[in-house]
């Protein structure tokens, strides 16, 4: 046993920091193995199970596409009243937006939702092809005329974003170039 204690208190007198930081280095390692152990043991987060509070929404309404989400059928009818949308801004941060519709009369005017179109008719909401408008309680829709395509607008000739020069021309009175006669051969 004499032999072993002195050989320990040999090794413990050579004690280097190198070595140091190997030993901490290697504890360090064997904290995150350990650590990466327990996660997959014990896979739970420091409140208990999570799930996504939409995975109960999605499970209970099969109709729902997270890629395509389109307004829902019954929403409202496609109004009857005299009048005629010609632009939307939405506005998806707040809720809000406006657009710009013609009344009976002709006018065209800016509304943002909440005001009142014309009497008994407020503008509920707006989306990106149609407004929504609330009628004594009902919802009805009215969109943008999309039947007519948009006019083509015929382009100028390109023209040329750089200038190119003419030749200078010569003077009636500039002087002929010499050419030296060829030799006879």
């Amino acid at each position: 046993m004499a032999g072993l204690g002195e050989r320990l208190k040999q090794r413990l007198s050579r004690v280097t920091p190198v070595g140091v930081m190997t030993a901490l280095l290697v504890a360090l390692i064997a904290l995150q193995a350990a650590r990466l152990v327990w996660a997959l043991v014990e896979p739970l987060g420091p409140v208990g199970g999570w799930q996504p509070p939409s995975a109960r929404s999605v499970a209970a309404d099969p109709s729902f596409d997270p890629f395509f989400r389109v307004v829902p059928s019954g929403a409202g009818a496609v109004t009857g009243l005299p009048l005629k949308l010609f632009g939307v801004r939405v506005d998806e941060a707040t809720g809000r937006g406006s657009a710009i519709i013609a009344t009976p009369d002709g006018i065209q005017s800016s509304f943002g939702v909440g005001e009142e179109v014309i009497p008994g008719v407020r503008l509920k909401s707006v989306t990106i092809d149609h407004v929504e408008l609330d009628r004594a309680g009902a919802v009805e829709q009215l969109f943008l005329d999309q039947s007519v395509p948009a006019p083509v607008v015929a382009l100028p000739p390109p023209a040329s974003t750089f200038p190119v020069p003419s030749p200078p021309s010569a003077p009636a009175n500039a002087a002929q170039p010499i050419v030296p006669a060829q030799a006879n051969q």
